[in-house]
C-alpha cells in the first residue's frame, strides 16, 4: 500500500507539472515570432528546438537504459531534477532576472527536457495491481487534470508576468514528485547492450518493423504535441484562455464518454479489420485539416481520444512523450522503441521547418497533420494482430 501510494503521489505532481507547463512551447513559438517578425520563421525555430530536445534523447537514451543496471531510482530523480531545471530556466529567461539571455533559456529547456526523457523511464515496472485506485479516486484526479489547462489560461491572460509565475510552478511541482520516489522500489533492469550496439541493433533487419511502427508513433506524437497545440494557438486569435478552454473540455468529453465509445466499437466488427483501424487512426487527422474554431477542434480531438486505436497513453497527451513501453517493462527493445519514437519526431520537425521557410504557414500545418495521418497508418498495419484488441 505503501508502495502503491508512493507511486500514485510521485506521478499525480509529475502529471500535475506537466499539464501546467503545456503551454511552454507556445511559449518559445511567442518568442521565435518576436525574434523574426514571420510566423514562418517562427515556426521553423520551434520545430527545430524540438528537434534538438529530442537529438539529446536519442543520444542519451542507450545510456540511460544501460543506468538501470544499476537501480531505476537513481535515473528517476536525475530526469526530475532536470525537468524541473528545465522548467525554472525558461522561466527564468523569461523573467529577465539576472540579465538572462531567453534564447539561453529556451537553449537550456529543450536540452534538459531533452535529458529528462532520456532518463525519465515510467515506473511500470511495480506490478500493475499494486498500484489501482479506487474508482471514484481515480475520477477525481481526472477531473482535476482535466481542469488545469483551462485554469492555467485564465491566469495568463492576466498578462506578464503571468507566464513566468506559472513555468515556475510546472517546475516547483515536477521537483515536488522527487519526495514520494524515496519509497517507490529501485528495481534493477538487466540492460545488456552497449551504447554502440545499441545503435547497431537499431538498423537490424529483425528489429525493422518494431522500429518504424516506433517512427511512425513519433511521427504522428510530435505532430500531437507540437505542432497542434500551435495550429489550435493561432485558430483561436493568440487566446491563452481559448486554447486551456479547449484542453480542459477535451478532457472531460473524453472522460465520461471514452469507455462508453469503446465498448460500441469493440461489440462491432469494426475492431476485427486492420483497414478499418487504419482508416480511423488516420481520420483524426484529416479531420484537422479542416478544424478552423475552438468548437471543431474540441470535437476533432475529442474523436482522437475515444475513437482511434489505443497507443498505450490513454487520455494523458504526455503519454506520446513515453510511450514505447506500452506500460510494461524496460528491456532492450524498450529502448529501441525509445529511440524510435525520436528518430520520428526530428523526422517531422525538420520537414516542418524546411517546409515553413518555403511555403505558407497553414500549408505547412496542413501537411504536418496529412504527413501525421499517413503515419499513424502505417503504425497501425506495422502494430496489427489479429487476435489483440486494439480498443
Amino acid at each position: 500500500m505503501i508502495i502503491s501510494s508512493a507511486l500514485s503521489l510521485h506521478r499525480f505532481f509529475v502529471r500535475t507539472g506537466l499539464m501546467v507547463g503545456v503551454f511552454a512551447w507556445i511559449f518559445i513559438f511567442q518568442y521565435f515570432y518576436v525574434r523574426t517578425g514571420s510566423l514562418r520563421f517562427a515556426l521553423a525555430g520551434t520545430a527545430l528546438t524540438y528537434a534538438l530536445m529530442h537529438d539529446v534523447t536519442l543520444l542519451l537514451t542507450p545510456l540511460s537504459a544501460r543506468s538501470l543496471r544499476n537501480g531505476s531510482r537513481r535515473p528517476l530523480m536525475i530526469g526530475i531534477l532536470l525537468a524541473s531545471i528545465a522548467f525554472a530556466a525558461l522561466a527564468l529567461a523569461f523573467s529577465g532576472s539576472a540579465g538572462a539571455q531567453i534564447g539561453l533559456g529556451v537553449l537550456a529547456f529543450a536540452l534538459c527536457m531533452g535529458s529528462y526523457r532520456a532518463c525519465y523511464w515510467v515506473p511500470y515496472e511495480v506490478d500493475a495491481s499494486r498500484v489501482a485506485h479506487p474508482k471514484h479516486r481515480h475520477l477525481v484526479q481526472e477531473l482535476f487534470f482535466a481542469f488545469v489547462p483551462a485554469c492555467v489560461g485564465l491566469v495568463l491572460m492576466l498578462g506578464y508576468p503571468a507566464p513566468v509565475w506559472v513555468l515556475f510552478l510546472a517546475a516547483l511541482c515536477v521537483l515536488s514528485s522527487i519526495i514520494p520516489l524515496l519509497r517507490v522500489p529501485n528495481v534493477h533492469e538487466g540492460f545488456s547492450w552497449g551504447y554502440l550496439t545499441t545503435f547497431r541493433e537499431l538498423f537490424a533487419a529483425r528489429h525493422q518493423k518494431m522500429v518504424v511502427a516506433a517512427i511512425m508513433d513519433g511521427v504522428s506524437g510530435a505532430a500531437l504535441l507540437l505542432f497542434w497545440p500551435i495550429a489550435i494557438f493561432l485558430i483561436v486569435g493568440w487566446s491563452y484562455a481559448l486554447v486551456g478552454i479547449i484542453l480542459s473540455a477535451t478532457f472531460l468529453i473524453v472522460l465520461f464518454s471514452r469507455r462508453y465509445i469503446r465498448r460500441l466499437i469493440q461489440s462491432s466488427s469494426l475492431h476485427d479489420s486492420v483497414v478499418v483501424q487504419a482508416a480511423l487512426a488516420a481520420s483524426s487527422w484529416i479531420f484537422r485539416l479542416t478544424v478552423a474554431s475552438p468548437l471543431g477542434a474540441v470535437m476533432v480531438d475529442s474523436y482522437f481520444y475515444t475513437g482511434t486505436p489505443i497507443r498505450g497513453t490513454g487520455i494523458d497527451p504526455f503519454g506520446y512523450d513515453q510511450a514505447a513501453d506500452r506500460g510494461s517493462y524496460v528491456d532492450e527493445y524498450t529502448a529501441l522503441k525509445e529511440i524510435g519514437l525520436s528518430i520520428g519526431k526530428i523526422l517531422v520537425c525538420l520537414v516542418a521547418a524546411y517546409l515553413a521557410l518555403r511555403i505558407s504557414l497553414p500549408l505547412t500545418l496542413m501537411s504536418i497533420f496529412a504527413l501525421a495521418a499517413l503515419a499513424s497508418s502505417i503504425s497501425v498495419f506495422l502494430t496489427w494482430k489479429k487476435d489483440a484488441l486494439p480498443y
